[in-house]
Parts: structure tokens; C-alpha cells; sequence
């Protein structure tokens, strides 16, 4: 995926889910917090690409990416890459800390649905 379009895209879909205390001061280092938010065991972003038309191709592309492990929630809505994309998310380990998966509007059967709840 390197120097990639899609690529970029990816990047510039990765927002950082913030834990900060109300109570402490706004004034915080953005990158030390992407640092932390990388570096940490639990996944720590949002990764939104609702309809972006991804095909099997650039689905394959997005799970080689190497943050993939650092997000939380991924939102895949309206795509075109179908079952076969699908039962290919249910296997990417990368993904096995995934909290939300969110594939509203995609054209997925019995056979996707059972790939993801075979899942880790």
C-alpha cells in the first residue's frame, strides 16, 4: 500500500478515539498521543470508509496496512466487495481485537454472516 491513493485514504480515515479527562487541561501534543495510541496493545482508532465503492482488491490492499492492528472501529458501509471480502475480514488477524465492524448496505448473505460469526 505504500505511497499509494488508496493509501492516503486510508490515512486521512483514521481518527483517534480520545480518553481525555474532562478535568485535566485541553492542551495536549497531538502527535505524543497518536505515538501512545500506536504503541499501545489495545486498539485505539476509528477507521471510517462508508462508500468509497472498495473492491476485493483494495480490500486485500487495506488489510496488509500495517496500523490496521491499532483500530477499534471500522466502518465499511456500502461498499462493492461482498461476501468473498467479507469471509476475507472474518480471517484478518490483524482485526481480531476489532470492537465495532460496521457493513450496513453491503450485499451480503448467509454465507458472509456465518464467515463472520466463525470468527475470533
Amino acid at each position: 500500500m505504500s505511497g499509494s491513493l488508496f493509501e492516503s485514504l486510508v490515512r486521512n480515515s483514521m481518527t483517534l478515539i480520545t480518553d481525555i479527562d474532562e478535568s485535566e487541561s485541553m492542551v495536549v501534543h497531538e502527535g505524543d498521543m497518536f505515538a501512545r495510541a500506536e504503541a499501545s496493545e489495545d486498539p485505539k482508532f476509528k477507521l471510517e470508509l462508508n462508500d468509497k465503492d472498495i473492491i476485493l482488491d483494495e480490500l486485500e490492499e487495506l488489510m496488509r496496512y500495517p496500523r490496521l492492528r491499532a483500530v477499534k472501529m471500522l466502518y465499511l458501509d456500502d461498499n462493492s466487495f461482498e461476501d468473498e471480502g467479507v469471509e476475507r475480514l472474518a480471517d484478518t488477524e490483524a482485526l481480531h481485537k476489532l470492537h465495532t465492524l460496521s457493513l450496513a448496505g453491503n450485499k451480503i448473505t448467509d454465507k458472509g454472516i456465518r464467515a463472520l460469526a466463525a470468527s475470533p
